[in-house]
């Protein structure tokens, strides 16, 4: 039942945070998870906007000095984007196809997560960062590819001659993507 899957969660997500040594980011998403899952418990609809102000009044509630953190800012600002901004980005366009409907999907979360994103780092880096706008957006999409094939590469490792055939390309375009991303912290 639904309260069996929250208990399993609650453990698990518990877990999780304790392996990551109780990780502030860590835990801000498992409270933001915790939280969906409780709304989803009571049956009742779950805003995204009331979820994030909610984890937000018990993490300020737990330990105020946060609101102070560079990491909390960005947390809170990059949901704040794809919560405000990414939804209304996404209903601009309805491609038909299912594939481009994925690249539309990440391409406004990843213009949403910029802009929500934009004041804390302006305040904290005192500099406009004009080459996210042009940089996230394609290297999302490539990231989700690369996760992909690399998940693909784990499931294949009984089969030694798939994964051969399959992580020797995969090697060599992450170094070369790690190499560009070397270039471009260069500048």
């Amino acid at each position: 039942g639904r309260k069996g899957i929250f208990c399993v969660t609650a453990f698990v997500l518990g877990l999780y945070c304790l392996l990551c040594g109780m990780n502030q980011p860590v835990l801000r998403a498992s409270l933001l998870l915790l939280l969906a899952q409780y709304g989803r418990i009571r049956l009742r609809p779950v805003s995204p906007l009331h979820l994030l102000s909610a984890a937000y009044l018990l993490l300020v509630l737990l330990s105020p000095v946060q609101i102070t953190g560079v990491s909390f800012q960005l947390t809170f600002g990059a949901m704040l984007g794809i919560v405000l901004i990414s939804r209304y980005l996404t209903d601009l366009y309805h491609p038909s196809s299912p594939l481009l409907r994925r690249i539309w999907e990440a391409f406004s979360i990843s213009l949403g997560v910029q802009a929500g994103i934009l004041l804390p780092q302006l305040s904290v880096y005192q500099q406009f960062p004009l080459l996210t706008f042009l940089i996230n957006p394609p290297s999302v999409l490539i990231g989700s590819a690369l996760i992909f094939s690399f998940w693909l590469v784990l499931c294949l490792l009984p089969v030694p001659a798939l994964v051969s055939l399959l992580a020797a390309p995969l090697s060599a375009v992450s170094g070369f993507l790690l190499e560009i991303v070397r270039k471009l912290a260069a500048l």
